[in-house]
Protein backbone atom coordinates (compact mmCIF):
# COMPACT_ATOMS: atom_id res chain seq x y z
CA UNK A 1 0.00 0.00 0.00
CA UNK A 2 1.30 3.44 -0.91
CA UNK A 3 0.34 6.88 0.41
CA UNK A 4 1.00 10.10 -1.45
CA UNK A 5 0.71 13.45 0.30
CA UNK A 6 0.64 16.80 -1.47
CA UNK A 7 0.51 20.12 0.36
CA UNK A 8 0.76 23.81 -0.44
CA UNK A 9 2.11 26.78 1.51
CA UNK A 10 2.70 30.50 1.13
CA UNK A 11 6.50 31.05 0.93
CA UNK A 12 6.14 34.65 2.11
CA UNK A 13 4.49 33.45 5.32
CA UNK A 14 6.37 30.27 6.24
CA UNK A 15 9.66 28.72 5.20
CA UNK A 16 9.59 25.34 3.37
CA UNK A 17 11.25 23.39 6.18
CA UNK A 18 8.76 24.67 8.76
CA UNK A 19 5.83 23.85 6.48
CA UNK A 20 7.08 20.33 5.83
CA UNK A 21 7.66 19.77 9.54
CA UNK A 22 4.06 20.84 10.30
CA UNK A 23 2.74 18.42 7.69
CA UNK A 24 4.86 15.52 8.99
CA UNK A 25 3.69 16.26 12.51
CA UNK A 26 0.02 16.17 11.40
CA UNK A 27 0.55 12.97 9.38
CA UNK A 28 2.04 11.22 12.38
CA UNK A 29 -1.09 12.03 14.42
CA UNK A 30 -3.38 10.79 11.63
CA UNK A 31 -1.48 7.50 11.31
CA UNK A 32 -1.60 6.87 15.07
CA UNK A 33 -5.25 7.92 15.54
CA UNK A 34 -6.50 5.79 12.64
CA UNK A 35 -4.23 2.85 13.42
CA UNK A 36 -2.96 2.84 9.86
CA UNK A 37 -0.41 0.13 9.03
CA UNK A 38 3.19 1.16 9.34
CA UNK A 39 5.64 0.57 6.49
CA UNK A 40 7.02 -2.97 6.33
CA UNK A 41 10.60 -3.00 7.53
CA UNK A 42 13.15 -5.54 6.35
CA UNK A 43 15.94 -6.05 8.85
CA UNK A 44 19.34 -7.31 7.79
CA UNK A 45 22.35 -7.70 10.05
CA UNK A 46 25.31 -6.15 8.30
CA UNK A 47 28.48 -4.37 9.25
CA UNK A 48 27.88 -0.73 10.22
CA UNK A 49 28.53 1.49 7.19
CA UNK A 50 31.34 4.00 6.99
CA UNK A 51 29.49 7.31 7.09
CA UNK A 52 32.29 9.03 5.20
CA UNK A 53 31.64 6.64 2.31
CA UNK A 54 27.86 6.75 2.51
CA UNK A 55 27.83 10.55 2.47
CA UNK A 56 30.70 11.88 0.37
CA UNK A 57 31.78 15.52 0.29
CA UNK A 58 29.52 16.28 -2.67
CA UNK A 59 26.45 15.11 -0.75
CA UNK A 60 27.56 17.03 2.31
CA UNK A 61 27.96 20.21 0.25
CA UNK A 62 24.46 19.74 -1.13
CA UNK A 63 23.15 19.40 2.42
CA UNK A 64 24.92 22.64 3.37
CA UNK A 65 23.43 24.33 0.33
CA UNK A 66 19.92 23.51 1.58
CA UNK A 67 20.65 24.87 5.07
CA UNK A 68 19.29 28.42 5.20
CA UNK A 69 22.17 29.65 7.33
CA UNK A 70 24.72 28.82 4.63
CA UNK A 71 22.80 28.64 1.33
CA UNK A 72 23.34 32.22 0.14
CA UNK A 73 26.18 33.10 2.46
CA UNK A 74 29.11 30.81 1.66
CA UNK A 75 30.91 30.62 -1.66
CA UNK A 76 32.02 27.30 -3.18
CA UNK A 77 35.42 27.38 -1.50
CA UNK A 78 33.96 28.13 1.91
CA UNK A 79 31.31 25.42 1.48
CA UNK A 80 34.00 22.88 0.62
CA UNK A 81 36.02 23.86 3.68
CA UNK A 82 33.01 23.62 5.97
CA UNK A 83 32.05 20.24 4.47
CA UNK A 84 35.56 18.96 5.13
CA UNK A 85 35.59 20.18 8.74
CA UNK A 86 32.07 18.99 9.68
CA UNK A 87 31.38 15.64 11.33
CA UNK A 88 29.12 12.82 10.16
CA UNK A 89 27.35 11.34 13.18
CA UNK A 90 24.83 8.52 13.60
CA UNK A 91 22.29 8.35 16.45
CA UNK A 92 20.31 5.18 17.33
CA UNK A 93 16.54 5.39 17.65
CA UNK A 94 15.47 6.96 20.96
CA UNK A 95 18.66 8.97 21.40
CA UNK A 96 18.44 12.66 22.27
CA UNK A 97 20.39 14.70 19.73
CA UNK A 98 19.99 17.67 22.05
CA UNK A 99 18.33 18.39 25.40
CA UNK A 100 16.35 21.53 26.20
CA UNK A 101 18.31 23.86 28.49
CA UNK A 102 21.71 22.33 27.77
CA UNK A 103 24.57 24.63 26.83
CA UNK A 104 25.87 23.93 23.34
CA UNK A 105 27.63 25.33 20.30
CA UNK A 106 26.63 23.11 17.40
CA UNK A 107 23.90 22.48 14.84
CA UNK A 108 22.67 19.41 12.98
CA UNK A 109 21.59 18.89 9.39
CA UNK A 110 19.59 15.66 9.11
CA UNK A 111 20.92 13.50 6.28
CA UNK A 112 18.74 10.44 6.88
CA UNK A 113 15.97 9.44 9.28
CA UNK A 114 13.38 11.31 11.36
CA UNK A 115 13.44 13.07 14.73
CA UNK A 116 10.87 14.55 17.12
CA UNK A 117 11.13 18.09 18.51
CA UNK A 118 9.56 18.64 21.93
CA UNK A 119 9.46 21.48 24.45
CA UNK A 120 8.58 21.51 28.14
CA UNK A 121 5.10 22.81 28.99
CA UNK A 122 3.97 24.71 32.06
CA UNK A 123 4.08 21.57 34.21
CA UNK A 124 7.39 20.46 32.71
CA UNK A 125 5.55 17.93 30.57
CA UNK A 126 7.16 17.42 27.16
CA UNK A 127 5.00 18.65 24.27
CA UNK A 128 5.77 17.53 20.74
CA UNK A 129 5.90 20.50 18.37
CA UNK A 130 7.47 19.19 15.16
CA UNK A 131 8.85 16.21 13.30
CA UNK A 132 12.11 16.57 11.38
CA UNK A 133 13.19 14.65 8.29
CA UNK A 134 16.12 14.60 5.88
CA UNK A 135 17.16 18.13 4.93
CA UNK A 136 15.88 19.77 8.12
CA UNK A 137 18.20 21.80 10.32
CA UNK A 138 18.24 22.40 14.09
CA UNK A 139 20.51 24.29 16.45
CA UNK A 140 21.61 27.29 14.33
CA UNK A 141 21.22 29.75 17.21
CA UNK A 142 23.29 27.59 19.57
CA UNK A 143 25.99 27.28 16.93
CA UNK A 144 26.24 31.01 16.29
CA UNK A 145 25.67 32.45 19.77
CA UNK A 146 26.23 29.61 22.24
CA UNK A 147 22.61 29.98 23.40
CA UNK A 148 21.17 27.07 25.45
CA UNK A 149 19.06 24.55 23.58
CA UNK A 150 15.42 25.70 23.41
CA UNK A 151 14.01 22.24 22.64
CA UNK A 152 14.74 18.54 22.93
CA UNK A 153 15.29 16.61 19.70
CA UNK A 154 14.88 12.82 19.85
CA UNK A 155 15.60 10.30 17.10
CA UNK A 156 12.41 8.52 15.96
CA UNK A 157 14.49 6.23 13.75
CA UNK A 158 18.18 5.69 13.25
CA UNK A 159 19.30 9.20 12.33
CA UNK A 160 22.39 10.23 10.40
CA UNK A 161 23.34 13.88 10.67
CA UNK A 162 25.98 16.37 9.74
CA UNK A 163 27.14 18.06 12.93
CA UNK A 164 28.70 21.51 12.61
CA UNK A 165 30.46 22.77 15.71
CA UNK A 166 31.92 26.15 16.67
CA UNK A 167 35.45 25.36 15.50
CA UNK A 168 34.73 25.16 11.72
CA UNK A 169 32.83 28.47 11.92
CA UNK A 170 35.84 30.01 13.65
CA UNK A 171 38.02 28.87 10.76
CA UNK A 172 35.70 30.60 8.29
CA UNK A 173 35.43 33.80 10.34
CA UNK A 174 39.16 34.01 10.88
CA UNK A 175 39.74 34.40 7.13
CA UNK A 176 36.37 36.00 6.23
CA UNK A 177 35.09 38.09 9.19
CA UNK A 178 32.51 39.74 6.90
CA UNK A 179 30.52 36.49 7.09
CA UNK A 180 29.37 37.49 10.57
CA UNK A 181 27.14 40.23 9.15
CA UNK A 182 25.63 37.83 6.61
CA UNK A 183 24.95 35.23 9.29
CA UNK A 184 23.24 37.80 11.51
CA UNK A 185 21.05 38.91 8.60
CA UNK A 186 19.91 35.33 7.90
CA UNK A 187 19.16 34.62 11.56
CA UNK A 188 17.29 37.92 11.98
CA UNK A 189 15.11 37.10 8.97
CA UNK A 190 14.45 33.69 10.50
CA UNK A 191 13.33 35.35 13.74
CA UNK A 192 11.06 37.65 11.73
CA UNK A 193 9.42 34.65 10.04
CA UNK A 194 8.82 32.97 13.38
CA UNK A 195 7.40 36.17 14.85
CA UNK A 196 5.03 36.52 11.89
CA UNK A 197 3.77 32.95 12.34
CA UNK A 198 3.25 33.63 16.07
CA UNK A 199 1.57 36.97 15.28
CA UNK A 200 4.25 38.92 17.15
CA UNK A 201 5.82 42.20 16.09
CA UNK A 202 9.61 42.59 16.23
CA UNK A 203 12.10 45.21 15.11
CA UNK A 204 14.25 43.27 12.64
CA UNK A 205 17.06 45.83 12.66
CA UNK A 206 17.27 45.69 16.46
CA UNK A 207 17.23 41.88 16.41
CA UNK A 208 20.01 41.85 13.85
CA UNK A 209 22.14 44.25 15.90
CA UNK A 210 21.61 42.14 19.02
CA UNK A 211 22.61 38.98 17.14
CA UNK A 212 25.71 40.69 15.79
CA UNK A 213 26.78 41.66 19.30
CA UNK A 214 26.15 38.19 20.69
CA UNK A 215 28.00 36.48 17.85
CA UNK A 216 30.91 38.91 18.03
CA UNK A 217 31.25 38.12 21.73
CA UNK A 218 30.90 34.37 21.17
CA UNK A 219 33.57 34.35 18.47
CA UNK A 220 35.77 36.93 20.16
CA UNK A 221 38.75 34.58 20.06
CA UNK A 222 39.05 34.97 16.28
CA UNK A 223 37.32 38.34 15.83
CA UNK A 224 38.83 40.16 18.79
CA UNK A 225 36.80 41.66 21.65
CA UNK A 226 35.91 40.96 25.26
CA UNK A 227 34.49 37.46 24.87
CA UNK A 228 35.61 34.41 26.80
Amino acid sequence: MFYEVRFYFYPDQIEPGTARSAVLFALQDVIIQNRMPQPVTQIELTKAPDLDLVFDEGEIRRALHHAGLFANVLNDEQSSELAHLSKRVEFPRGTNLMQQGDAAASMFIILEGAARVSVLGQNNDPREVAVLAAGDVVGEMSLMTGAPRNATVTALTRVRVLEITKEPIEVLLETSPELLERFSHVLARREQERATIANRAIQVAAVEQDLMARMRNFFARVLGGDGD
